[in-house]
Order: C-alpha cells, then sequence, then structure tokens
C-alpha cells in the first residue's frame, strides 16, 4: 500500500512539473500556440554595424522568449525562421522572425550597414606648413572624416569633409614633421551618424621650412680649410659648424648672408684636420627655423708652398695667389734648389729642399726646369726632381707633391728661351716621372697658349716667356681647379 501510494505521488509531481514549465514558457501540448511580439522576444544580432560587402549581409541571430516566469532561447527552424531585406546596400537594413511550430507571429530586428573602406588614399601636394590628401570616391557616402594624427599633441585631430570632395588639406601644421593620416566615410541614419572602416594609414612628412645644404670643401691654396655649399631652398642665413671629429663635437663657427657659398676657416691650425657642417636658417611664422644638417666634410689645413723660378717669383709679386707661401729664385732649377744654399732657416744659410723641409708641408706644386732645358738633358733635370721627392717622401710619410709643367712660350721668344717643341718633350718627360714617384702632374697651361701651342699675346710679360699680371691670376685660376677636385 505504501510502495502505491508512493507511486502515485510521483506521477502527481511529474504532472505538475510539466504544467509548470507548459505555464512558464507558454508551451501548450496540446492545441494552443504562442505568439511572439516585440514585447516578449529578444533579438540579438552578432553586430548592429556592418561595412558594406557588395554582398548580402546575414548576421548571426540569437532570438529569446521571456513570460512572467522566465525566459527560453528558441531554436533556428524549430521554433524560428529568418528573413532579411535591405540588407546589401548602404543603409538600413532588417531581419524579421518569423514563429513557427508552436509559435507565430513576427519580430523585427534592424542593423546598419555603412559605407565600405576608403581605399586609394595617397598624398596630393606637400608644403612647408600644410600637406593634401586624396582618396578614391565612393558612391554611398554622405561625406568623410578624415583623422590627422599631430606628433606636437599626441592626438587624432578629426575633420569633415561632404561627399562632393575626395581632397583634404591640412593646414597650420609644423614643418619637417611627420604626420599620420586615415579616413572612412559616413552616412547618417536617424540622425545618427554611423562611420565605416578606416582607410589604411599613411605617412606625410611636412617639407623643411630650409632645405638641407649639399656642402663639400676643400684646402685653399693658402693652407686653410674652404667650405663650400649650393644655394638651399628658402635660407637666408647659413650657419657652419666644426670639430675634430666626425659624428660629435660640433660647434659654431660662423653665420654668413643668404648669398654666401662658401666660408674660409682662417682660424684652422695647418697639418689638422676637421669636419664641418652647415644648416640654414630662415624666419618662418615668428619662429626660428632651421634646415637638417648638412652631411660631414672633412678637410685638412694643408700647409701649402709654392717652389719655382722667377716665373712662379712673378706669381708670388704680383699678388698671383695672395697669402701662399712661395719658395722663389731668379733661374732657379732642379740642381740648383737641390745643391745650393740660397735660403735662410733657422738662422742658417740652406738649400732650397732643406728651407721647404723646414716649413712642414702637407702639399708642394712644383714648376722648375724653364731654366734647364735649353743646356741639359731631360736625364739631368728629371734625376734631381727624384732627388727632391725622395727627401721629401722620406720626410713626411703622407705629402702631397704636384709637378706643374714648364709654361708655354712664344715662337718668336729669344734664344735662350725654350720653344714649344723642347717643352713638350721635358712636360711629357716629367709627367711620366711624377707617375712613377707616386706624385701627380698637372696641366694647367691650356688657356695660356694659342691655337698653334705658343704663349698667347694677352699673357706674355714682354719676352715671350715671363708672365703679366693677368697670367698670374689665370695661374690662381687654374691651380684652384687642381685644389678644388683634390681635397
Amino acid at each position: 500500500m505504501k510502495k502505491s501510494l508512493s507511486i502515485l505521488i510521483s506521477l502527481i509531481l511529474s504532472v505538475l512539473i510539466a504544467a509548470s514549465s507548459i505555464l512558464v514558457f507558454g508551451y501548450d501540448l496540446g492545441d494552443g500556440q504562442i505568439e511572439l511580439t516585440a514585447d516578449n522576444c529578444a533579438v540579438t544580432l552578432e553586430n548592429d554595424v556592418f561595412a558594406y560587402t557588395g554582398s548580402e549581409i546575414k548576421p548571426a541571430v540569437t532570438v529569446t522568449y521571456t513570460n512572467s516566469t522566465g525566459s527560453i532561447e528558441l531554436q533556428k527552424d524549430t521554433n524560428y525562421t529568418l528573413s532579411f531585406s535591405n540588407n546589401k546596400s548602404v543603409g538600413k537594413a532588417t531581419v524579421t522572425v518569423v514563429g513557427t511550430g508552436s509559435y507565430v507571429g513576427s519580430v523585427e530586428k534592424t542593423f546598419i550597414i555603412t559605407p565600405r573602406q576608403v581605399t586609394s588614399l595617397e598624398s596630393s601636394e606637400i608644403n612647408v606648413l600644410s600637406f593634401a590628401v586624396k582618396w578614391g570616391k565612393l558612391r554611398s557616402a554622405e561625406g568623410y572624416n578624415v583623422s590627422v594624427f599631430k606628433p606636437n599633441t599626441g592626438k587624432w585631430a578629426k575633420y569633415t569633409v561632404d561627399s562632393s570632395k575626395t581632397v583634404y588639406k591640412a593646414t597650420k601644421l609644423l614643418w619637417s614633421t611627420e604626420y599620420r593620416v586615415k579616413v572612412r566615410a559616413f552616412v547618417t541614419i536617424d540622425g545618427t551618424k554611423y562611420y565605416g572602416p578606416y582607410s589604411e594609414e599613411i605617412s606625410v612628412k611636412t617639407k623643411p621650412a630650409v632645405n638641407k645644404p649639399s656642402v663639400s670643401g676643400y684646402c685653399s691654396l693658402t693652407s686653410k680649410p674652404v667650405v663650400t655649399w649650393k644655394k638651399a631652398a628658402n635660407a637666408k642665413k647659413y650657419i657652419i659648424y666644426r670639430s675634430v671629429y666626425k659624428d660629435k663635437g660640433f660647434k659654431k663657427l660662423a653665420t654668413v648672408g643668404e648669398k654666401a657659398r662658401s666660408y674660409t676657416d682662417k682660424s684652422a691650425k695647418a697639418h689638422k684636420t676637421y669636419y664641418y657642417k652647415v644648416r640654414g636658417w630662415r624666419k618662418l611664422s615668428g619662429k626660428d627655423a632651421y634646415s637638417a644638417y648638412s652631411a660631414a666634410v672633412e678637410i685638412k689645413a694643408k700647409k701649402t708652398v709654392f717652389v719655382g723660378d722667377s716665373i712662379m717669383e712673378g706669381v708670388k709679386l704680383y699678388k698671383g695667389i695672395p697669402g701662399a707661401s712661395f719658395i722663389t729664385k731668379v733661374g732657379m732649377g732642379t740642381y740648383t734648389f737641390y745643391e745650393k744654399n740660397y735660403f735662410k732657416a733657422g738662422g742658417s744659410t740652406v738649400t732650397g729642399v732643406e728651407k721647404l723641409i723646414s716649413m712642414k708641408p702637407d702639399r708642394v706644386f712644383f714648376m722648375l726646369g724653364m731654366n734647364e732645358i735649353n743646356y741639359k738633358g731631360n736625364g739631368g733635370v728629371i734625376e734631381y726632381y727624384e732627388y727632391i721627392i725622395e727627401d721629401l717622401q722620406d720626410e713626411f710619410e703622407d705629402i702631397e707633391i704636384v709637378i706643374l709643367p714648364v709654361s708655354p712660350t712664344k715662337a718668336n721668344s729669344g734664344k735662350t728661351i725654350p720653344k714649344k717643341k723642347r717643352i713638350n718633350n721635358y712636360n711629357a718627360a716629367i709627367k711620366k716621372m711624377a707617375k712613377e714617384n707616386g706624385c701627380n702632374y698637372y696641366d694647367f697651361t691650356a688657356p695660356f697658349k694659342d691655337k698653334n701651342g705658343y704663349l698667347q699675346n694677352k699673357y706674355d710679360g714682354g719676352d715671350g716667356c715671363h708672365w703679366n699680371t693677368t697670367s698670374c691670376k689665370l695661374f690662381n685660376k687654374q691651380i684652384l681647379k687642381y685644389a678644388k677636385a683634390n681635397k
């Protein structure tokens, strides 16, 4: 009897639980059906906003039915089906949940389709304080949002452009500054702006306020470093810096005006190597604006000496190379320079080569031979040239020796003055000698000659051999070409 009673109670409880479930979830095992409404049916999408793809967008859907006693998640195709409308174009799309089986009625849920990602973003104009960007037009866009990251604030600044434009110009920027830019399209739906995905970011760097100078340099014929540069756009002044190190220690040396294209470092000490940088300056928006520093240029202050006979003495007297160092003597040749005690050094009378060594040169220009080649063969002159070169190279490991040719003479010059054929023969011999002994040979004579290879009248000092003042200035110009080319 007790066992039967227990079974009966269990059956009653089962029926009550089942009835309770029916009441909670509105599910009628008989003919009853439940109507889905906006009040009892919640429709949730994986996202409420999607970017345009060109295809139908069908987000994942979750449907929950709720009454006063609880909630249950309904199953697709068992409890409901889905239908979509306007789900391909930019704008508001709708998904409709339609009850099926024991559920009837329908509930709608809307979602937004935004414009697709902006493409083809690129800079179209870059200036000192502004730049412009452009991008591909989107027909569905109501407008565009341009975002510019400003390094000076560390924030993104946002600007709106209407749909008729696909260009934006950013202004009031800093020069020589890199900005990041991205663009997205938007539409307005029911009073709210919806944005599509951003384009890929691009970087745009404004132009410098002053262009960086292109710098070179050489050692002058008076032993001083000369820094040279090309005009830098927008520069109103140039500032020169110097260091004894290539990568550090640069200090301001001088400031020069906008028309200057070179600076001679008169404070440089002979035999010493320096490094120079230059940057441009201007006033912009009330502020000092500088270019980037130029690359460092290396220049050695080469102690330079000119050695020669009466022609080189004329260069000295006529100030063809003002401030240069000379060892000259009328009538001097290679033999007399090497053997004769013509000069003073340290209180003693010494030879030319001893005098030259006492001056500790880094670079020497020799022009000897005019007084010897008429009565000595090439070999005799070259023999003493080689003695001179050997002594200098033994004394100074890195010395730069430049052998210059004997200059042209006039066809009708005196008998004691060498003529073209003899001069050409000698010059060819010393050119070969220079190469064999690790020296440079530099032929400066081309502009001195007429079409037949003789000294032009306008450069003749009066005897068909020596130079006038104009010749001395031309010599300076020609030798300066060598200095600039052999830094």
